[in-house]
């Protein structure tokens, strides 16, 4: 049975025996004993997250030559990249809805490439969009917002299922 993690604008399905690390811009989520790990941060901005957006955000990776991989999800357009650094396998999902952006990541070791993919997938089809609230930060440099990190310190804790 799993249970439900709840961040401020967003929730996930976490599995039975893995456990959650939730710090101030990212929440991690790992398999006791861990193999890789799965990161979810939320980003926002005061207007629709565009594709050009994702883009921006994945620049480094499509300007070396990384092609991006269209994502099928019910709530969340975008995208995900894959790649290996350093003997590291990466997944990278740049996912949207509405005014929020979730920059998602995978990695672990690439002998253990594969291992937990069901898992991993399972746990992103679980994605829903919830109603909190981001604070935004106005840019110095031009009249609209940034994509910012959401820092609520107040994330609400696993429920007991």
């Amino acid at each position: 049975m799993s249970q439900v993690f709840e961040g401020p604008t967003w929730s996930i399905e976490v599995p039975d025996g893995w456990t959650v690390r939730d710090e101030d811009e990212v929440t991690t989520f790992e398999a006791d004993p861990p193999v890789g790990a799965l990161q979810v941060s939320a980003y926002a901005k005061d207007g629709p997250v565009t594709d050009e957006d994702l883009k921006e955000f994945a620049e480094e990776h499509i300007t070396a030559g990384a092609t991006p991989d269209t994502i099928e999800h019910p709530i969340y357009d975008g995208f995900a990249i894959s790649y290996e650094v350093d003997e590291q396998f990466w997944t990278e999902w740049y996912l949207r809805h509405e005014n929020q952006m979730l920059y998602v990541t995978y990695t672990c070791a690439e002998s253990d490439e594969g291992t937990e993919d069901e898992t991993i997938s399972g746990m992103l089809g679980s994605l829903l969009h919830t109603d909190g609230e981001f604070e935004y930060e106005e840019d110095d440099d031009d009249d609209e917002d940034d994509l910012v990190v959401d820092d609520e310190d107040d994330l609400a804790d696993l429920d007991d299922d």
